[in-house]
Order: structure tokens, then C-alpha cells, then sequence
């Protein structure tokens, strides 16, 4: 009974723990998370932060013949690279009058380093930005986080096995262990998300076609708003004469009485002029 009741304050005081687990504090599972960080990086030095969350951005020019061609070729090259975890998370290709491509991936610094390469050889480059993000506070803060919900968990289990015949806090003991385990695999997920951040890199791709179809775009564009230019020109066209029949017929009806009048003061200096 006197284990039971240790056991108990045990649990008690670890919730108190765990609720406080915002507090600033060194977790030795901060290591073990961050050591797979990437090496190297388009722009970072060999002795960069292994914390940090590169994302690359490249803007290309190509030929409206080489287009597709370098588009295939990015693809080839990704699914070449399945050592250096290279992934493609999204590609498109427009023909037509403004023909472009664009392809989003995901790799290691290696491989991200071979594709770059290998673009600038098939491929003008415009412009290429990388900006960071610093996970170091949160992964230390997750990994803090799942520690201690490990050691909860811990004490939970050892709290079950001293319930004995006592259903009812067998059962509460054993919901609150599926939630505990609920909540670490959640935040294992995180935590495993944010390190493949880290030793990966995530880059995307941009092709445009300098020039290309601004000789006929023009008439195309004319043609194409031929209908609505025209319905628009005539809509206006109503409207003004909506508004000018009212005056056309006020003009009308003064031209009609100055007509009369000049036609009978005509008349009667006509008669003056006979007697």
C-alpha cells in the first residue's frame, strides 16, 4: 500500500513536471537529433550550423527548344540521386505562346550541388537565392518534450503494474498511457520532420523562355478581344444616343418655332412692302 501511495505521488509530481517543460533547458536528446544535419550547402561553409534549413531558389533561361529538354533532365537527374534521398515534390510545363517549366524538389546538399551543376551547363542562370531557417530551439524544445513524456510514460507503467485488482484505476492508468504514447509519436513525427529538414534541401526550379511568342502575342491578344471590344464600343455607342434623343428632339422643336417665325415675319414684310 505504502509503494501504491509513492507511486502515486510520483505520477502526480511528474504531471506538475510536464506542464512546466516550457522552462529553458539543456536536453541531451538535442544532440542525437541534430548530429544527421547536412554538411555542406550552395552557400554555407563545411563548418556551418548542422541546425539550419536551407531552401534554394534558382531562375533559369533556356531556348524554347531546350525547354523540355532541361525540364526531363532536372527530373533524370533527381531519380538519379536515390542515395542522396533526392525527392520531386511537384513539377509543371507550359507550351504556347509564353512557354515555362518549374520543378520543386527535395535532396541532400550533395545532390542539390550535381543538379545546379548540371544546369549551368545546359541553361543560363538568372538569379539564385538561399535563405535559412534555424531549428535549434525547436528541436531542442521537441526533443525536451518527448523526453519527458518518455519518462512519464515510464512511470505510468510502473504505476500499472502495482494497481493489482483495481479496475478502476487500472483503466484510468492505461487511458492516460494511450494518450502519453499518442502525444510522443506525434511529436516524433515533428521531430523526425524537422531533421530530415535539416539534412536535406529543399530546391526549386524556374525556366522561362526569354522572348518567346511576343511577336504574335499581340495580334493574338487583338484578335481574342475582338467580341468584347466591339460589344463594348457598341454598348457605348447606345448609350450615347440614349442620351442625346432627348436634345435632338428639344433642338427640333426650337428650329420648328424659329422656322415659323422667320416664315410669317417674312410674310408680313412682304405685305407692308405691296400696300
Amino acid at each position: 500500500m505504502m509503494k501504491f501511495r509513492k507511486l502515486t505521488s510520483a505520477l502526480v509530481l511528474a504531471t506538475v513536471v510536464l506542464s512546466a517543460c516550457g522552462k529553458k533547458e539543456e536536453s541531451a536528446d538535442l544532440n542525437a537529433a541534430s548530429v544527421a544535419a547536412a554538411e555542406t550547402s550552395l552557400s554555407k561553409p563545411a563548418s556551418a550550423n548542422k541546425t539550419l534549413a536551407y531552401e534554394h531558389e534558382l531562375n533559369l533561361n533556356v531556348s524554347e527548344e531546350a525547354l523540355p529538354k532541361v525540364f526531363n533532365s532536372v527530373k533524370a537527374a533527381c531519380l538519379a540521386e536515390p542515395d542522396n534521398g533526392c525527392t520531386e515534390l511537384g513539377s509543371n510545363i507550359r507550351t504556347g505562346d509564353y512557354p515555362s517549366a518549374s520543378i520543386k524538389l527535395r535532396a541532400k546538399p550533395d545532390s542539390v550541388q550535381k543538379i545546379v551543376k548540371g544546369l549551368s551547363q545546359q541553361a543560363v542562370i538568372v538569379s539564385q537565392n538561399s535563405h535559412a531557417e534555424d531549428l535549434s530551439r525547436p528541436l531542442a524544445d521537441n526533443a525536451k518534450k518527448i523526453q519527458m513524456l518518455r519518462d512519464y510514460r515510464n512511470q505510468l507503467e510502473e504505476l500499472r503494474k502495482q494497481t493489482g485488482k483495481d479496475v478502476e484505476t487500472l483503466m484510468k492508468v492505461s487511458k492516460e498511457l494511450a494518450e502519453v504514447q499518442s502525444n510522443i509519436e506525434t511529436l516524433e513525427g515533428r521531430q523526425s520532420g524537422m531533421v530530415q529538414r535539416v539534412q536535406t534541401e529543399l530546391l526549386t526550379i524556374s525556366m522561362s523562355v526569354e522572348g518567346a511568342g511576343h511577336q504574335q502575342s499581340s495580334v493574338k491578344q487583338a484578335l481574342h478581344a475582338f467580341g468584347s471590344n466591339f460589344s463594348s464600343a457598341l454598348a457605348a455607342t447606345i448609350t450615347a444616343i440614349a442620351y442625346m434623343l432627348p436634345w435632338v428632339g428639344l433642338l427640333a422643336v426650337v428650329w420648328l418655332i424659329i422656322s415659323q417665325w422667320r416664315q410669317r415675319r417674312k410674310r408680313q414684310q412682304n405685305k407692308d412692302q405691296n400696300s
